[in-house]
């Protein structure tokens, strides 16, 4: 539109395929930098937890991945064993190598990028599923919406370093792959 305001948007406009043309690649762009300062947020905070000696969950994977490295037995690992599969501590042993606040902020970020990775896989499967008539757009407004509505989940699976994020990830891929790669889903 020349020389007035942009029309406005609500979610009609998000799902109706005759206006869905009439958004701008700004409001895409502004979902992303939505997202992306959420869990730089998140980061930040939890790195100053890190800080100060706060590392949730994440010293039973590490000393149980450290038991794998030493050939030990990671369910008698750390201090009081390990309950969780053991391909969680499998995957675990490339951060046990590093010392162990480093390999805690090493997971915080990789946490953080699997939560941000799954969120835009499920908003795009689903624009995608549903036939969305913009999908760029609406996969970011989708993302962002549904971190938002879990903002408190987000924030404590980073806080305690768990492993939903790898979980939902995991889940993500597995639905993505369902009709395009059957043998990776």
């Amino acid at each position: 539109m020349i020389g007035g305001s942009p029309p406005s948007l609500n979610a009609h406009d998000l799902m109706h395929p005759a206006r869905a043309g009439r958004m701008r690649p700004t409001f895409g762009r502004a979902c992303i930098v939505g997202l992306c300062l959420i869990f730089l947020t998140y980061v930040i905070l939890d790195l100053h937890r890190i800080n100060k000696n706060h590392f949730g969950d994440f010293r039973h994977f590490y000393y149980a991945a450290r038991a794998i490295l030493d050939d030990a037995d990671l369910y008698t690992s750390g201090t009081h064993g390990y309950l969780y599969p053991p391909f969680v501590a499998f995957l675990y042993t490339p951060v046990a190598r590093l010392p162990y606040a480093w390999a805690a902020r090493v997971m915080l970020v990789v946490n953080a990028a699997m939560g941000l990775g799954a969120a835009l896989l499920i908003a795009g499967e689903f624009a995608e599923r549903f036939d969305v008539a913009d999908p760029g757009q609406i996969t970011y407004f989708a993302a962002l919406a549904g971190v938002l509505l879990d903002l408190d989940k987000v924030r404590g699976e980073l806080q305690m370093f768990q492993t939903n994020a790898l979980m939902l990830l995991m889940l993500a891929l597995s639905v993505r792959w369902l009709d395009r790669r059957p043998w990776l889903a």
